[in-house]
């Protein structure tokens, strides 16, 4: 699962949950906006993109959970992630949001965040 916190506060604790997203608050400070972005899920997207090194070819990132649209399109808070053999590169996660133009693909709609994450897998 992805989580998405409050980027004005450092975040601590436990962010793992057995119930979907059913976190409002990690501290007394920071908040988990992904319930929101879940309530929300018919306008939003995550893509990944693997860059650097040989990550592209050797991680699979596959998108579990479906908005409301017909027909439904994937959100990407919960996803499987596979690996072929050891590797590493950079992992870049965007969130896209797509109102009235969400079409399964990461294309239309602007950019809500753009993060980027040096991966390695042994």
């Amino acid at each position: 699962n992805i989580y998405i916190l409050d980027e004005t506060n450092t975040p601590t604790g436990s962010y793992a949950d057995s119930s979907h997203f059913n976190i409002n608050t990690i501290n007394s400070k920071t908040v988990n906006v992904t319930t929101e972005i879940w309530a929300r899920r018919n306008y939003h997207l995550e893509c990944f993109f693997m860059t650097g090194g040989n990550l592209a070819s050797n991680l699979n990132v596959t998108r579990l959970d479906y908005d409301n649209n017909n027909p439904p399109l994937q959100v990407g808070l919960t996803d499987e992630v596979n690996t072929l053999s050891p590797t590493s590169g950079d992992m870049e996660i965007q969130q896209q949001h797509q109102p009235n133009v969400k079409n399964g693909t990461c294309g239309p709609g602007s950019l809500d965040f753009d993060v980027f994450y040096k991966t390695t897998i042994y």
